[in-house]
């Protein structure tokens, strides 16, 4: 039996990962597949990432905080990633600000990540090919694994 599971699948290219092909699959005896999102109308990536990138600007500079919940599982890397680079950016003002993770598995996920360099997006592939730097090494982000981690960042 050729069995293919391909559940909850994302065709779209992210920022640390290509998307989905499926040319790859040859006639199945069994393919098991959901359509839960076919109908919705997702947002360009970068509108979507500039409204949070707004959003997270225009809520530090009048003194509040932003908290992002999200699975570690899910969107967590390409979120890291976008902040980062948000943070790296001279002109955002951000580096003033700190930025981090808190998540009892979230040095795992990147640790993972970092090994995982050949499964990521041609971009991140080539980055780490070209400069030797590693897409998940982050300056400003702190990965915290408790609250108490947390507290002892500077606000």
């Amino acid at each position: 039996i050729n069995a293919e599971y391909g559940v909850d699948f994302n065709h779209k290219k992210e920022r640390h990962l290509n998307g989905a092909l499926f040319n790859n699959i040859t006639r199945p005896s069994l393919l098991i597949t959901d359509a839960y999102n076919a109908t919705f109308e997702y947002k360009k990536r970068r509108k979507r990432d500039q409204e949070l990138i707004s959003t997270i600007l225009e809520t530090v500079r009048q003194d509040g905080n932003v908290i992002i919940v999200v699975d570690t599982a899910g969107r967590v890397l390409e979120l890291m990633q976008l902040l980062e680079q948000l943070w790296r950016n001279a002109e955002s003002g951000l580096s003033a600000y700190s930025l981090a993770l808190l998540n009892h598995v979230g040095f795992n996920v990147v640790d993972f990540a970092k090994n995982m360099l050949e499964w990521m997006s041609d971009t991140v592939t080539k980055q780490f090919e070209e400069q030797r730097s590693y897409p998940f090494h982050f300056k400003h982000l702190n990965l915290c694994h408790s609250l108490q981690e947390l507290e002892k960042i500077p606000s």
